[in-house]
């Protein structure tokens, strides 16, 4: 009994997968279903490769698909092949071949079975339908003695067409490939062949000036009487405070007060109050402080009802010596002279800040040396900082002459550190200069060199050189000697011209360039030799200034 297996391939399945599966099956009656499109169908040779297995391996191999190529294909080598859905063989082919002898004298024949129906040619109809390239592989079977494969009825005029096909797909194909050259030719010769450079040489003047020039900011615009020249001139300011710490010194026994500052209101009257120096104020914690200055109090101000206490800073220090006085910040500071009158409560005080700096005991203290070498470091690191300030400030990127910027130190204190380790150094200082912008200066000496109108020159170089000067910040103003040499040309916009002279002939280019103003000599070559026309395309035109 024979055992019969269905096999369902994916028409990405090879006739290796195809063999490895009708092989690997116990069955000796297999149906392959081939589905449309199969890989299988590319050659009939997959189909010889599957009946020889099948042969070899003793099973019965009936080939299942919808697709009439691939039933075709395995009814050519001589495989059973259905059509699933109509159950019937879709195409009946018999090729049957004439007798040939091979060179060992035996005949061999061929044919093809496809289901139960066999139609016999003639081999003289055979050789009849043959076209004569077909006699030269007819020939070629008979000296090897192999056998002629002989298409289908039908085949040969397939094999025609796809020739003929292929014949006019090639005619197409070079054809849009010597339209292509073409088109391609006549662009590189219209628009990337032809070149134009243009060499020109503009006329420079050198002159020396000697100026006398007065800074001032009283003035917003520039000016010219005789020999001297007035410019606007920007006054930059900047402050700042740096602290630093200092290891010297020596061991000594020191007694420190704590200072620090004080805000005291009045709410007593409009009237305003003086407070001498040494004016006690009292902590809420009971610590006694003394006004260092002599300072007034403004009076209190009522506006829609509302009465404002006036107030004022005044610097206090403690009335004795230690840490116990370096109290926090803190409100409800009284004045102990006021104590019995009605100012008393009306009268108040409130450290915004801590007081600090009491001590009593052992610590470093700076050796007159070490202070003046803590100064002048500190000072010198202060300016450092005060330049970098003001160099930010400048932005406009004003000129700033060497003896223009002024320095001032307005305090410096030198205190034990807290930890005893040293003493610190707190500085605070400001810093002025005087700025004026050069490219107008620049302007100024260029219209008084030149005759042409204000635009149409434009400097090369400016080498000014200026004396020493001192500023005078009060006046705003400063003035200074200044000489040198300025290079001067028209001022020509070449990539205006560039895009002017597109698409110009070669006269008109000529009496375009040779119309520049200032030009000195000028040479103009085309390239290749028949080209006289300026390439609409720029970056064909080299322009060259020299």
């Amino acid at each position: 009994m024979k055992v019969e297996n269905k096999i369902f391939l994916d028409k990405e399945n090879d006739v290796d997968f195809a063999t490895d599966r009708l092989l690997s099956t116990t069955a000796t009656k297999v149906v392959l279903n081939i589905p449309k499109n199969s890989v299988l169908g590319i050659s009939v040779h997959n189909f010889q490769m599957l009946k020889r297995e099948a042969d070899t391996a003793g099973k019965e191999i009936i080939i299942e698909s919808i697709d009439e190529h691939v039933l075709e294909l395995a009814g050519l080598v001589g495989m059973t092949a259905l059509n699933p859905v109509f159950k019937t063989k879709e195409r009946i082919v018999t090729d049957i071949l004439p007798q040939r002898s091979g060179k060992n004298g035996s005949k061999k024949a061929r044919s093809a079975v496809v289901d139960e129906e066999i139609t016999e040619f003639s081999s003289e109809e055979t050789e009849k339908e043959e076209p004569e390239e077909d006699d030269d592989e007819a020939e070629e079977a008979k000296d090897t003695g192999e056998e002629e494969y002989v298409p289908p009825p039908g085949g040969r005029e397939k094999r025609r067409r796809r020739e003929r096909g292929k014949g006019r797909g090639k005619i197409f194909l070079w054809g849009g490939i010597l339209i292509a050259g073409l088109v391609g030719a006549f662009l590189i010769i219209t628009y990337v062949i032809p070149h134009v450079t243009i060499q020109v040489s503009i006329k420079k003047t050198t002159a020396d000036f000697s100026n006398t020039v007065v800074i001032s900011t009283a003035v917003a615009s520039s000016s010219l009487s005789g020999s001297t020249v007035t410019l606007p001139g920007q006054i930059i300011s900047a402050a700042s405070n740096l602290s630093f710490h200092f290891a010297s010194g020596t061991e000594e026994y020191v007694q420190t007060k704590a200072t620090g500052t004080l805000v005291v209101y009045n709410a007593y009257g409009s009237a305003s109050q003086v407070l001498v120096a040494t004016t006690r104020f009292v902590s809420p914690e009971g610590k006694l402080f003394r006004s260092t200055e002599r300072v007034t109090v403004p009076g209190s101000k009522i506006a829609n009802g509302t009465t404002t206490p006036g107030s004022t800073k005044v610097p206090v220090v403690a009335d004795q010596p230690g840490s116990d006085y370096n109290v926090g910040p803190s409100d409800g500071w009284t004045i102990p002279g006021f104590q019995g009158t009605a100012r008393y409560d009306k009268f108040y005080a409130a450290a915004l800040q801590p007081m600090s700096g009491g001590f009593v005991g052992t610590t470093t203290v700076p050796t007159k040396d070490d202070l003046a070498a803590a100064e002048n470091q500190a000072t010198q690191k202060l300016e450092d900082a005060l330049t970098s300030q003001l160099s930010l400030l400048n932005s406009d990127n004003l000129t700033i002459l060497p003896q223009s910027t002024a320095f001032q130190i307005s305090s410096m204190n030198a205190t034990p550190s807290k930890d005893g380790s040293g003493f610190d150094v707190y500085v605070v200082g400001s810093a002025k200069q005087m700025a004026f912008d050069a490219t107008m200066f620049q302007n100024v000496i260029l219209g008084s060199l030149s005759s042409e109108a204000s635009g149409t020159m434009k400097v090369d170089e400016f080498n000014p050189s200026y004396s020493t000067t001192t500023p005078d910040f009060t006046k705003g103003t400063m003035s200074f000697t200044a000489t040198g040499t300025i290079t001067y040309e028209p001022n020509i916009d070449f990539n205006k011209v560039k895009s002017e002279i597109v698409g110009m002939t070669s006269d008109k280019l000529k009496a375009t360039i040779f119309a520049l103003p200032g030009l000195k000599e000028a040479n103009v070559s085309f390239w290749p030799f028949w080209v006289s026309t300026v390439p609409t395309n720029q970056a064909n035109i080299n322009l060259e200034v020299q």
